[in-house]
C-alpha cells in the first residue's frame, strides 16, 4: 500500500504495481478490465457491477463457496427454466438477470434466513441490483406483486416448482396448507404467498399468448439453463 501511496501517478495503479513484485493468477470477475484511475472511474465501476450478473464461472464459485448440495442446484435449475418460460415474449424484463437469479436463488439454502444471507454476500460483491432480486424469493413485498419484474418472475417462478418439476401453484402450497392447518400464524403466511403467486400468475397470463395456447404442462420440459436458456456470459 505504500508504494500505491507514494506513486507519481504515471500509468495510474497499473504504473505503481509494475514496481511491486506480482503474480499473475485467472480470475472469472471482468471487473478486472476496468480501470480505477479517478473518482469517476471508481463510480463506473461500482454501476457497472450494480446492474451486471456473474460470469458462469462467478455463479459456479457462489455455488461452491456455500457448498450447495446437487438436490438444490437441481431445483434452482427447474426455476430457471419455468423463469424462462414466464419470460418468454414479455418487454421489459432483463432476462439474463432473471435467469441467473434463479440459477443461485436457493445457492444459501443450508443458512438461516438463506435469501438474505445470499443478497448479503452480492451486494459484497457488489451486485446490488441481483441482490434485491434474490432477497425477497420467498417473501415479495406487496407492492412488487402488482406488476412484471424480475423480482415478481422469480417469486412466481419458486412457486410453481416443488424440488426440480413444475407442479403450479395449488400442489405447491397443498402439502404447506395441510402440515400447518393447525397453527394459524403460519397458515396466514402461506396463504398470503399463495395469494401473491396467484397475483402474479394472473397478470403474467394476461400478457402471454403461449401460456393460454399451450398451458402450463410442458413446463418441466426445455433446455436447460446451462444449455443456454439463461444465455450467462462465460
Amino acid at each position: 500500500m505504500e508504494t500505491v501511496l507514494l506513486h507519481d501517478g504515471t500509468q495510474g495503479l497499473k504504473g505503481a504495481l509494475e514496481r511491486l513484485d506480482t503474480q499473475t493468477i485467472e480470475t472469472e470477475d471482468l471487473g478486472c478490465l476496468l480501470d480505477i484511475d479517478n473518482p469517476e472511474d471508481y463510480q463506473k465501476l461500482l454501476d457497472f457491477r450494480a446492474e451486471s450478473v456473474p460470469t458462469e464461472g462467478e455463479c459456479q464459485e457462489l455455488l461452491q463457496f456455500f457448498e450447495t448440495s446437487e438436490r438444490t442446484q437441481a431445483h434452482c435449475e427447474a426455476v430457471c427454466r419455468v423463469a424462462a418460460k414466464l419470460a418468454d415474449g414479455l418487454s421489459g424484463i432483463n432476462r439474463e438477470m432473471l435467469f441467473t437469479a434463479a440459477r443461485i436463488h436457493d445457492a444459501a439454502r443450508n443458512r438461516q434466513d438463506h435469501p438474505a444471507v445470499l443478497a448479503e454476500e452480492l451486494e459484497r460483491r457488489g451486485y446490488r441490483y441481483l441482490a434485491s432480486v434474490v432477497r425477497v424469493h420467498m417473501d415479495l413485498p406487496d407492492a412488487m406483486s402488482e406488476g412484471i419484474s424480475e423480482h415478481a418472475l422469480l417469486y412466481l417462478a419458486d412457486k410453481l416448482v416443488i424440488e426440480d418439476q413444475y407442479v403450479g401453484i395449488d400442489r405447491r402450497f397443498q402439502l404447506a396448507e395441510e402440515r400447518f392447518r393447525d397453527k394459524p400464524e403460519i397458515l396466514r403466511a402461506i396463504l398470503h404467498r399463495k395469494v401473491i403467486a396467484q397475483r402474479i400468475l394472473n397478470s403474467v397470463r394476461d400478457l402471454h399468448i403461449d401460456i393460454k395456447e399451450k398451458g402450463e404442462e410442458t413446463w418441466n420440459k426445455g433446455r436447460s439453463c446451462k444449455d443456454g436458456y439463461c444465455s450467462m456470459r462465460k
